[in-house]
């Protein structure tokens, strides 16, 4: 009894020990640097959830997945007022920094040692995620959830008395899953090797092994029926013969602007032709702003330009050796990745890992961890097989593999917590700790303080763009995106910076019933016709980007305003035939 009274005194002096360093830091990053949304997406997605880009709360993100919009449009339509999207997000994001330390921590049982591993982990962790906590992107948030998830599972001990793991573990997933799906399905067969690894590399009987695989299958179903319901609830939401040509649409637009590119138009007139576009269409087209098409634009037309470019793609494969440049183009890129901070602590861990479970006979440790890496490679050669690589998506993806080496180091030392290393190998590993502990930090904060100073920049050109656009509240502005793109938006707004009058025709919500609701907000007639049919509509970009594109389209093309953003100049246009 004298035992159990000091574990649950131990577990209280660790909740609270690692919840404060957690609140500290929201608090001292709060003061210290504006939370930022570090892209139009984000934006965007706020605005379609708060309300103001279509005039009422809706939960149709397009990206995000149903039932969370759901949530949001619930908690907007309760309470407009709140800051729901930013404060949701940012919470998300201590909350997975606080159940990785306290998980770490959980695994010791001395005291001393769970202070140390909680102390290291959290530093380590926000050290490497100090950026994306500041400068907010929903995808890197779907890879934290993921990686949160991965490490409870992979340090899970299937016992029956532990509540707590079945519900964090399914909660971070199926966060992960409902705010990047395709994040969640990349993170799905590192969640697998770690429980496989969690299950059967212990030296114990087939009975016990039995047991864990037993007090598995509920959690198993609960997440997997949670996980079903969801994307039956997005099939659902996006039914509507509306909503279904838009996902094709978008799928087929994202093809071609992320992935294909848009075919060039001299080289394939005979295609353009075809689909009734001419060159001037073609040029609105490679600005990205495709409500300015006169001629329809939908999923076919995009689908003969994704076909189109993957004929050119294939013709070019036979002169060239793809796999040869695909190689050494992951070659390169595997190098820069891992000379990123995540990479590299990816990269030495990961190896000093290893050898460790070399010299200890832990075969299917390291069968699982060169697997790992194995599939980190064959996750870059993919993405550089299709041009397309973002670091949002690399910084998640590293997080999980991470995760899964300390859940990984975890179970294979866990029959040998009780000896004690001698003075000298702790000296020397306590040195060792020290000196990256540094190194990670000042990398960190430095890399922190430079991406901050540019997007706390940009965040204030965004605000002051808006400020214009407010001035002039019976006005449309369209901003183009390819030459100007919306900057990144404070967090713990009102989102007010999104104005209601403004039209951005290259973003990714165009011919949805998102973007008809924002225009039948706004207007009572198409882009198309309101750009070339109305006296107060108004083309803003870049003063030093020229018209020249734009006078291709319309007859008449001219500058009524220009203001001044940081160091850039904008013109104000009136187009008309």
């Amino acid at each position: 009894m004298f035992e159990e009274d000091i574990r649950k005194r131990n577990n209280l002096i660790m909740l609270i020990g690692c919840l404060a360093p957690v609140v500290l830091a929201a608090v001292v990053l709060s003061l210290k640097f504006k939370f930022v949304l570090d892209s139009n997406d984000d934006a965007m997605l706020r605005a379609i959830a708060s309300g103001s880009y279509t005039g009422k709360p809706d939960a149709h993100l397009i990206y995000m997945m149903f039932p969370l919009g759901l949530i949001f449009k619930i908690l907007y339509s309760i309470a407009p007022g709140v800051m729901w999207y930013d404060g949701i997000m940012c919470f998300i994001h201590f909350a997975c920094l606080f159940l990785i330390v306290y998980r770490v921590s959980a695994v010791f049982k001395r005291l001393s040692n769970r202070i140390t591993a909680a102390v290291i982990t959290y530093v380590f962790v926000l050290m490497i995620d100090l950026n994306h906590i500041v400068l907010h992107q929903y995808t890197v948030l779907a890879g934290v959830c993921v990686a949160t998830g991965i490490l409870w599972a992979g340090t899970y001990d299937f016992s029956h008395k532990d509540k707590i793991s079945p519900s964090v573990i399914t909660i971070t997933m199926i966060l992960g899953l409902w705010l990047r799906k395709q994040v969640f399905l990349l993170g799905l067969p590192i969640l697998a090797a770690a429980v496989a690894y969690r299950v059967f590399a212990r030296n114990e009987t087939v009975n016990e092994r039995f047991e864990r695989v037993r007090a598995a299958v509920v959690p198993t179903v609960v997440f997997s029926t949670i996980a079903v319901t969801s994307f039956l609830a997005e099939v659902l939401a996006y039914s509507s013969p509306e909503w279904k040509a838009f996902k094709e649409y978008n799928a087929a637009r994202t093809d071609v602007y992320d992935y294909n590119k848009l075919p060039d138009y001299d080289d394939n007139a005979d295609l353009y032709g075809s689909l009734n576009l001419d060159l001037t269409d073609y040029t609105v087209l490679r600005e990205y702003d495709v409500a300015m098409v006169e001629s329809p634009i939908d999923a076919s037309t995009f689908r003969a330009f994704s076909e189109r470019a993957d004929k050119l793609k294939k013709e070019w494969e036979q002169f060239y050796s793809v796999p040869r440049k695909v190689m050494l183009d992951t070659m390169n890129v595997m190098y820069g990745k891992n000379a990123s901070l995540p990479g590299l602590l990816l990269t030495i861990v990961g190896f000093a890992l290893l050898v460790l479970l070399v010299i200890k006979d832990e075969k299917l440790a390291g069968i699982i961890l060169v697997g790992a890496y194995a599939y980190n490679w064959a996750f870059t050669a993919v993405f550089m097989y299709l041009e397309r690589l973002p670091e949002r998506v690399t910084f998640g993806f590293y997080l999980m593999e991470l995760m899964l080496i300390v859940s990984i180091f975890v179970t294979a030392m866990d029959r040998e917590r009780t000896v004690a290393p001698s003075a000298f190998w702790q000296v020397l590993v306590g040195g060792l700790l020290i000196a990256i502990v540094a190194f990670t930090g000042l990398s960190a904060v430095r890399s922190l303080m430079d991406a901050d100073s540019a997007r706390y920049a940009k965040a204030t050109e965004w605000s002051e763009i808006n400020a214009y656009f407010k001035a002039n509240p019976d006005n449309v502005y369209v901003l183009n995106t390819s030459v100007s793109a919306p900057m990144p938006a404070y967090m713990f707004t009102k989102g007010e910076e999104d104005a209601f009058n403004l039209i951005k025709p290259g973003n990714w919500a165009l011919s949805s019933p998102v973007e008809a609701a924002h225009l039948e907000k706004l207007i009572d007639t198409s882009v198309s016709d309101a750009l070339t049919g109305s006296d107060n509509v108004f083309f803003v970009m870049n003063a030093e980007r020229g018209t020249d594109w734009l006078e291709e389209r319309f007859k008449s093309v001219k500058l009524t305003d220009s203001f001044a953003v940081g160091d850039y100049s904008y013109g104000v246009y009136s187009v008309g035939k």
